[in-house]
Formats: structure tokens, C-alpha cells, sequence
């Protein structure tokens, strides 16, 4: 009976670390500027660390919102950043909001990738 305990907390603990280590997205932050290129850096922060990178869009660039159907649970509402080179998952929004705040995202970048000048966002 005292080994039971033991081997029962054993895996739920790997479990609840696992979960914390690789758990679910807290954010995401993407900025794009417009000088001679588009450059844009994206940073996606979890529980164990934020991961960032950054890439330069090619020729014709644009934000995309893509709604994927999901069988069970609200839909994935995804944020891509496509141009020339090929595209660029930038981010994921949740919530009863997130289809709307996904279009708010791709107009404001949008926005600048059209701008003649340059600029930031």
C-alpha cells in the first residue's frame, strides 16, 4: 500500500511539468516594418520561454486570417503572412472576439505592406 502512492504521484507529476514545459500558447507578438524590404519578427511566448524569429517577406505581401473547422470545441482562427517566398504562420486567436481581432491584425499589417512610405506596426 506505501508504494502505491509513490507510483500514482510519479507520472502525474511528469505529466503536470510536461504540461507546464510544452503547455499552451500565452501570446503572440508580430511586428512587420516596411523600409526598402518588409522585414517582419514574430515572438510567441509559453510557459517555459518565448521563441522569436525573423524573415524578410517577399514581393506582394499579405496578412491572411484562415478559419479552421475543428469537430469538437470553438474553430482555430490562424493568422498567415504569404507572399512570393511562400507563407508564414504568424498567429492563433481565441476567444468569442477572435475571428474580428484576427481581421483587425491582417488589416493593420495590410496597411503596411501597402504603404508607399515607410512604415511600422
Amino acid at each position: 500500500m506505501k508504494y502505491i502512492v509513490p507510483l500514482l504521484l510519479g507520472p502525474l507529476l511528469v505529466a503536470a511539468f510536461a504540461v507546464a514545459y510544452w503547455g499552451p500558447v500565452r501570446g503572440y507578438s508580430v511586428e512587420c516594418r516596411k523600409d526598402v524590404q518588409i522585414t517582419c519578427a514574430i515572438e510567441r511566448e509559453t510557459s517555459s520561454a518565448t521563441t522569436a524569429h525573423r524573415f524578410t517577406l517577399g514581393s506582394d505581401p499579405k496578412a491572411v486570417v484562415r478559419v479552421q473547422d475543428v469537430r469538437k470545441g470553438p474553430d482555430r482562427i490562424l493568422l498567415y503572412l504569404v507572399s512570393s517566398v511562400g507563407e508564414v504562420f504568424a498567429a492563433e486567436f481565441e476567444g468569442g472576439s477572435a475571428l474580428s481581432e484576427a481581421e483587425a491584425a491582417a488589416a493593420r499589417l495590410n496597411g503596411v505592406f501597402a504603404a508607399t512610405q515607410p512604415r511600422g506596426c
